[in-house]
């Protein structure tokens, strides 16, 4: 397996608030964002990355892609509830902090 880099599993916290709905579509939670003006130009379906569709950094990009782009965008809950904490990113940055990371990546 080849290393994971620090930036995989950092990064910050939008303090945008999403503008979206909350739907269930096929049976799947699912995350709904819709253009502003007029009917959208097409659809986009989102695969959340590992932090999942709860993620406000994942909606705010689900947002952008619907205002901007008049688009209709979707990001389904494809992991059922088991999207990994965002919480990790301070807890990693913390670990890259202390030195540690470097230690880990000998390993």
């Amino acid at each position: 397996m080849a290393p994971m880099c620090k930036d995989c599993v950092t990064g910050f916290f939008k303090e945008d608030t999403p503008t979206g709905r909350e739907a269930k579509i096929h049976g799947l939670n699912t995350y709904v964002a819709e253009p502003s003006s007029g009917p959208p130009k097409g659809i986009v379906v989102i695969v959340a990355d590992a932090f999942g569709w709860r993620f406000v950094n994942n909606r705010v990009l689900a947002d952008n892609y619907a205002r901007k782009g008049n688009f209709l965008v979707y990001m389904p809950d494809f992991m059922a509830e088991t999207a990994v904490d965002p919480s990790i990113m301070v807890l990693i940055d913390n670990f890259y902090k202390s030195g540690l990371w470097a230690n880990f990546m000998k390993m």
